[in-house]
């Protein structure tokens, strides 16, 4: 449609000013058209402190929610106006500072709109110059305030235990040993394992439900004794840890653990039942008994394990124990929670977390989701893990992502453009609910057409995950079994819906990338 547009148009919307732009759109209406109604914000401004708009497009206006008149009266056209003020100053340092060179600028902060919301937005763009001595910023202006709010509850999910809400053990370690790296001289502080003793009685006696709530009401004891800048952790099952900062003597910290045992005892009164709810605390001493996690770790481990045996309800410090009594000794008896040796539930949070930080300190996005593929299908074992998703404007289903297990063939070239009938008839069958499809055998799906799509690939057994954006499907994460039945427990299930939520997240937001950046290049090389 636009053939004999020349590129000589292009350039000069950018060296002078807007009236060229507007003469543009006016001599290509159809092309003004699609430029407003392209969803997201383009704009122009100049790069000084009050980063002044020069244009806007209506989708610019729709995100603000401001008119162009009411920009001009309100705030002289002030782009810093609408700016949060906690980000302002790093939009204008950065922006001034863009060279005219630079091209695919990203920026992230927040605008506050007219009624008021605090919107997050990607600001990706480039420096073009519109007269001898004067350059503007030329962006598009993306919403990614629900990008923005699934990252951090994914962050918080994969930081904290699910029912206790206290840190899990792997960022416990991780606050621990950066706060130990960085840490003043001559600083102290004391590192608790308290574990519930008989605990295991109280399970099978009053079930796995009452069980949990005492550790829930364990969690609230911590939460009320300590201070919030202390490290508080439920490492799995009935153990936690407590990292107290800055307690300068023994003496204190006999005292913190006193508080403890105390409180402790108060929930069981509260109770009243006929199993005491009592606790053992193995106490360790930065920086005299380890200056890492892992020391202080064993040390009060080992401490624990002594108060068990002495007796239960007790507290050891390490440095208390007897000579003779040695770490080695304590590891042949009490089972420790590693990567080698994790309930199921406890090594899914942690391969939660790692992917999480892959992606998010990845700079190549698919080569992170690809290697999170591969440690899913050797986790669980399957023969195939893929991502399919839309393309073509929702015309076509394609396969963008696989990993196979050894021996089982590639489909992703087979599977490059399939029809929406064919999607609409297995996105027929997910459980709404949840976003789940799950056969144990397709079998059971004859004569339906999802038979005919999933039987050419040699499935037999399949669970698959909605992709989601902004509440809207955008593909899906697949597991295929090819050699018979699979069967899948509720926790495997459930940390599958959490890798298909965290990998919505960063996929979509760098389909969005790709998509402005393409539009930038193909449609907008110089606005």
């Amino acid at each position: 449609m636009y053939e004999n547009i020349k590129k000589t148009e292009f350039s000069n919307i950018s060296e002078n000013n807007d009236d060229s732009l507007n003469s543009f759109f006016l001599k290509y209406p159809d092309f003004s058209f699609i430029h407003n109604m392209l969803p997201c914000g383009i704009f122009r401004c100049k790069n000084d402190k009050d980063l002044t708009l020069t244009y806007m497009n209506d989708g610019f206006l729709r995100l603000t929610e401001y008119t162009r008149e009411e920009l001009i009266r309100l705030y002289n056209n002030s782009f810093a106006s609408i700016i949060y003020s906690e980000d302002l100053q790093n939009v204008v340092t950065e922006s001034m500072n863009i060279k005219p060179s630079s091209i695919d600028i990203d920026m992230e902060f927040r605008i506050i709109t007219k009624s008021g919301k605090l919107v997050w937005v990607l600001s990706k763009g480039m420096i073009c110059q519109c007269s001898s001595n004067e350059y503007e910023y030329c962006s598009a202006l993306v919403d990614i305030t629900y990008q923005k709010k699934a990252m951090r509850l994914l962050t918080k999910k994969a930081e904290h235990d699910g029912l206790t809400n206290l840190y899990n053990r792997v960022t416990t370690q991780i606050l621990i040993d950066n706060y130990l790296k960085y840490e003043v001289d001559n600083s102290k502080a004391v590192f608790f394992i308290l574990d519930i003793d008989n605990f295991k009685t109280i399970n099978d006696t009053y079930g796995h439900p009452y069980a949990d709530t005492i550790l829930v009401d364990i969690a609230k004891s911590l939460r009320s004794l300590y201070r919030s800048t202390d490290i508080l952790c439920r490492a799995g099952g009935d153990e936690m840890i407590v990292f107290l900062k800055d307690i300068q003597s023994k003496d204190i910290a006999m005292d913190k653990a006193n508080d403890l045992i105390k409180s402790i005892a108060e929930i069981s009164k509260r109770r009243s039942t006929g199993l005491p709810i009592t606790c053992s605390i193995g106490v360790s001493l930065y920086p005299n008994d380890g200056k890492t996690f892992d020391d202080l770790y064993k040390k009060a481990d080992t401490a624990l394990y002594y108060a068990k045996e002495e007796g239960k309800g007790q507290i050891f410090f390490y440095d208390a124990l007897p000579k003779t009594y040695h770490y080695l000794n304590a590891e042949t008896k009490h089972t420790h929670i590693d990567s080698k040796n994790m309930e199921p539930e406890t090594e899914g949070d942690w391969l939660l977390w790692y992917s999480f930080n892959l992606l998010n300190d990845s700079d190549d996005i698919p080569g992170a989701i690809n290697l999170i593929l591969s440690l899913l299908g050797q986790k669980t074992g399957v023969d195939r893990v893929y991502i399919f998703e839309y393309a073509e404007n929702h015309t076509r289903f394609r396969n963008t992502f696989e990993w196979c297990n050894e021996g089982i063939d590639s489909e992703m070239e087979n599977l490059q453009a399939l029809t929406i009938d064919s999607v609409k008839a297995i996105f027929d069958k997910f459980d709404e609910t949840n976003g789940l499809l799950y056969c144990k055998d397709i079998e059971e799906f004859y004569p339906d057409p999802i038979y005919y799509v999933l039987k050419p690939q040699n499935i037999t057994s399949v669970l698959q995950c909605e992709l989601k954006n902004g509440g809207q499907r955008f593909g899906m994460l697949g597991f295929d079994e090819c050699h018979g039945k699979k069967y899948w427990s509720l926790k495997l299930v459930d940390l599958l819906i959490k890798f298909s939520h965290l990998i919505s997240v960063y996929l979509s937001n760098y389909r969005l990338k790709q998509y402005i950046q393409m539009e930038g290049n193909s449609r907008f090389p110089s606005l």
